[in-house]
Formats: structure tokens, C-alpha cells, sequence
């Protein structure tokens, strides 16, 4: 599949890799030499929107981010990941700017995705090189795998416990693992990473996400009502006094094009009576869309009706052992809002990179691989 620059342009997460992987080839601004690529995520909305302006006017040339392997890559996509997160009080704010300013950077896309270390951003599951992390010390086996396909809750779109695995991209690292260096939230795991080779069995059936269509198609095929609309109480950060945080409080423009490419779905699911979001929601949606998707009047009674949806897991188990989602698909989906209010939207959130989520046990061997440090 060609990747499309514009897949990149609608993810608040990609233009902030964008820019990062500018500032890893040619530096930080002049007027801003303390930003750093791994950093750029925490910067205040402001400075943030005045390094996207000063980065849009660098010279761009061909091969630009050659010199970029694919482990630094990952390195950098996990970095972003952890820095811009919904439970940061400046979140509404920074993804306001990477919308709105971060498409000044689109000339550069196109050379990103073309860079030698993006190569298999968009590629199918490498059915021999899965990578699953052990919390125990103690091998992956059948007997053991007991999958709890109920949803997360929390607006997150996981079952609550199923087995994980991450594509390895070298004998000692994976995208897992650099997600797990920056790891903050429970269970904790420290290195030395126990790590397994997990061959997955030519018969499994696997779902394949490459971008937010590709996740639509999905919940649109085995809807459940979305918990989206939830506000959690969160700590503020250096203070003691609660803030109210929407966990994905706005994303990406509907009229965005919706390209399906990914694997074709065989059915649809009944339709469901969707939890509907609360107005406070509605009005940090809207307010917060990139400009081309901001609306000119308020809200209508038809449009604050709108839908939210993600997959039921207890259905999907019966046609799909897995779900794979790529690393271009992580970048393009994590936490954007996709589809039409009347059939349905839906929001990726939650996966952390580029993983395959397993909801039933689909391998033919395992064997272990060295610790990771």
C-alpha cells in the first residue's frame, strides 16, 4: 500500500512526529535552542505553535530524513506518544495548534513517509517476528491465556485483558520495548524486559488497521456503545488541586477523506442504542477541531445527537483471532475522531504503538529471545 502524506495531516500525534523528526535533521529553531526532538511534545502551546511556523520554513531537499534509522524512528514515536496525552492540562491546547499550524509542515510529509526508515510503517503483521513481553518471567503458553473481552471503559478501546504482542526491529529492540522505557501508568515494568518469539500459525485470521477507516469499518461491524464521553477526576500536574479531564477531547475533521484499505469485513452488526455525549463534551469537541472542521453556527439538536461506537470484542473473537495495528496506523488513528455522525463515530485510543491485540491463542511455537535492558 502507497502511503498518502495526507493520512498524516488530520493526527495531532503525527504532525508532532513531523516536527520532531525536522528538529532531529536540522535542529531546533534559532530562537529556541533548548527544544530538543524528544521534548517537543511537552512544549507550552504557544512556543509550540511558534516552532511549527519557524520549522515550515526550513528548506527541504530530497532525502531529508535518510539518516533517520528505523530504530530512532520508534524511539521518537514513543516519545511522542507519552508527551502528548490526554491527561496533561495542555493537551486541548497543544493538539489546537498541531490542527491548525501543523499542516504548514505537509511539504515534509511526503518525505517522511518516503524515508528508508519508515519503509514498513503501513506493512501487514510479519507473522515471524512478534515480540510478547512477559510481567512474570514466566513463558507465554495456551493453557494460561484467559482473555477478558469486556471494554476497558474510560473512553480507552482494549478488552480488558487479552495477550499483546509488538513487532521486533532488531535481535534486541522492539516498538514495545521503547514504548515501555517511557511506560508512567500501571502495572509498572522494569528492565531487564523478559521478551518471547511468538510464530503466529499461517491459519490465524487476522484484522489489519492501517489507518482510522480502517478501525471505522471495524466498530461499524461489531459496534458497542463507545465510552468516550467520559471525564475522569485527574491530579494537576505540580498541585493538588483536581482538574476535570476529557480523555479525548476533540480530534480530527469528519470531512477528512475516508479512504477503506483495510481487511474487507464480511458482515454487519445490528444496530445498537449509542450513549449519547454529554453537551460540556460537545462544546471541547467542536471547539477544538482543526479550522476546516470547525463549524460556523452552534451545534444543531441533530449534530449534538451524534453517535460514538468502538468494537465489541466478544463479537469480533468470532470471526478475527487478532487485530494488528500498524505503526503508519497508530500515527494516523491514535485518538482521531472518524465518521459520520448518523452511522456512527468512532475514536482509536489507547494502544500506545504499533501492536497486535490477540484475543484468542493463534501461535504455532514460542521460543525466548535475549532480555532487553
Amino acid at each position: 500500500m502507497q502511503p498518502n502524506p495526507d493520512d498524516l495531516l488530520h493526527s495531532p500525534l503525527a504532525m508532532l512526529l513531523l516536527a520532531s523528526c525536522i528538529i532531529e535533521v536540522s535542529g531546533p529553531p534559532a530562537d529556541r535552542p533548548w527544544v530538543k526532538a524528544e521534548g517537543l511534545g511537552s512544549t507550552e502551546a504557544s512556543s509550540l505553535a511558534e516552532c511549527l511556523r519557524a520549522l515550515a520554513l526550513r528548506e527541504l531537499h530530497e532525502g531529508y530524513f535518510d539518516g533517520i534509522s528505523t530504530e530512532r524512528f520508534s524511539q521518537l514515536i514513543a516519545h511522542c506518544g507519552a508527551e502528548l496525552t490526554p491527561y496533561a492540562v495542555s493537551y486541548p491546547q497543544q493538539v489546537k495548534v498541531l490542527l491548525s499550524v501543523g499542516p504548514a509542515l505537509k511539504p515534509f510529509a511526503a518525505h517522511l513517509l518516503a524515508a528508508p526508515g519508515a519503509a514498513n510503517w503501513f506493512s501487514n503483521l510479519d507473522r515471524q517476528r512478534q515480540e510478547w513481553v512477559s510481567t512474570t518471567g514466566q513463558p507465554p503458553q495456551a493453557a494460561a491465556f484467559v482473555p477478558d473481552l469486556r471494554p476497558w471503559g474510560a473512553g480507552i478501546t482494549k478488552p480488558r485483558r487479552a495477550l499483546w504482542t509488538s513487532t521486533s526491529l532488531s535481535e534486541s529492540s522492539s516498538n514495545w520495548l521503547h514504548y515501555l522505557h517511557l511506560r508512567t501508568e500501571l502495572p509498572f515494568l522494569d528492565p531487564p524486559f523478559r521478551r518471547w518469539r511468538l510464530y503466529v500459525a499461517p491459519s490465524a485470521r487476522v484484522y489489519e488497521i492501517r489507518g482510522p477507516q480502517d478501525w471505522h469499518d471495524l466498530c461499524r461491524a461489531y459496534p458497542a456503545p463507545s465510552s468516550l464521553p467520559v471525564a475522569r477526576q485527574l491530579p494537576a500536574d505540580h498541585a493538588s488541586r483536581p482538574i476535570l479531564v476529557e480523555l479525548v477531547p476533540l480530534l480530527a475533521s469528519p470531512q477528512a477523506a475516508r479512504r477503506g484499505r483495510g481487511t474487507k469485513l464480511s458482515r454487519r452488526r445490528p444496530e445498537l442504542a449509542f450513549r449519547r455525549p454529554g453537551a460540556s463534551w460537545l462544546r471541547l469537541l467542536t471547539g477544538h477541531r482543526s479550522p476546516s472542521a470547525r463549524p460556523e453556527r452552534p451545534p444543531d439538536r441533530a449534530e449534538a445527537e451524534r453517535t460514538f461506537i468502538e468494537p465489541d470484542w466478544r463479537a469480533v473473537v468470532s470471526d478475527w483471532d487478532g487485530v494488528h495495528l500498524s505503526l503508519g496506523g497508530f500515527l494516523s488513528s491514535e485518538g482521531v475522531i472518524w465518521g459520520r455522525p448518523e452511522e456512527g463515530q468512532t475514536h482509536l485510543f489507547g494502544w500506545s504503538t504499533e501492536s497486535t491485540l490477540w484475543l484468542r491463542w493463534a501461535f504455532a511455537d514460542v521460543e525466548p529471545l535475549p532480555e532487553a535492558t
